[in-house]
């Protein structure tokens, strides 16, 4: 409950709709965490982790903190995990589609009720 609530509320502060949600996505550290998988059960969606080592790898400018680095050994999770788990969908494209997508992380960083949020997509040019 306290996942959804967050998730709503931040995706609300951004004019979307939790029906947007096509997957939820985080460290390894993370794969077993209860709710988690119980919220991306009730949405639907798959819920999928990743190493510290492809997180690493993801192109962006994401906020870093010291205590995350200090514990996972990557300074910010939620935002690479939101754009590195967009990157997955991309997977699946023509080499045409993936030439006219990029992925754009829409919600930084944001933390409520002790849950952190962030949130990416594919855009594709007109």
């Amino acid at each position: 409950a306290t996942i959804r609530a967050a998730v709503e509320q931040v995706l609300g502060s951004y004019g979307i709709e939790c029906a947007a949600i096509r997957g939820i996505f985080s460290a390894d550290l993370k794969k077993d965490e209860a709710g988690i998988i119980a919220f991306a059960h009730e949405r639907g969606v798959p819920f999928v982790t990743f190493s510290p080592e492809q997180l690493k790898r993801t192109p962006g400018e994401f906020e870093e903190s010291e205590f995350v680095a200090s514990h996972i050994g990557i300074g910010n999770v939620c935002g690479r995990s939101a754009v590195f788990g967009a990157m997955q969908f991309l997977k699946e494209e023509s080499a045409y589609a993936k030439s006219q997508a990029r992925i754009v992380q829409i919600i930084p960083k944001t933390i409520v009720h002790g849950v952190t949020v962030a949130a990416a997509m594919v855009v594709y040019k007109p």
